[in-house]
């Protein structure tokens, strides 16, 4: 019974991966977050309410009973919190790192090119802050390879 279970899970977090990978058609994407729900939207809810809706997603598409619906949203649960800390900690490493850099900058450049440094770091967040998104212009969302930034 119990590697049953756990086949089952393995099977229904293989195919749950991979539906993450496929992109929806429109109707589908209407549909299944509604017109305004972004994935921004949905990763600021908490692993709780993720967890819930997407175990409620997988009992109505594959028919899971009470105690397979439990199982899974046990599980989802898991992954949403792990990935959540994930998320925390590499964000806290980025920061740690930057500070440390602008600390040996600031010893290094004068003061008056360090503000200029600040100065043009705040005008390149402003500016990939606006273009991100929904620029139909923009090919490619990913990396900092030429012309990305």
């Amino acid at each position: 019974m119990k590697k049953l279970f756990i086949l089952i899970v393995t099977i229904i977090g293989i195919s749950l991966s991979s539906m993450g990978q496929m992109a929806p058609t429109p109707e589908e994407d209407e549909t299944e977050q509604g017109p305004s729900q972004s994935r921004q939207e949905w990763s600021k809810r908490t692993p709780e309410q993720r967890a819930q809706m997407q175990s409620q997603k997988m009992k109505e598409k594959l028919g899971l009973n009470d105690e397979q619906s439990k199982s899974v949203y046990d599980v989802v649960l898991s992954r949403a919190q792990k990935v959540d800390a994930i998320r925390i900690k590499t964000k806290a490493d980025i920061m740690a790192v930057r500070l440390e850099s602008d600390a040996k900058l600031k010893l290094i450049l004068t003061p008056e090119q360090f503000t200029l440094m600040q100065k043009v770091k705040e005008q390149r967040g402003n500016r990939d802050s606006t273009q991100s998104g929904n620029n139909p212009n923009r090919k490619f969302k990913g990396g900092r390879g030429r012309g990305n930034r």
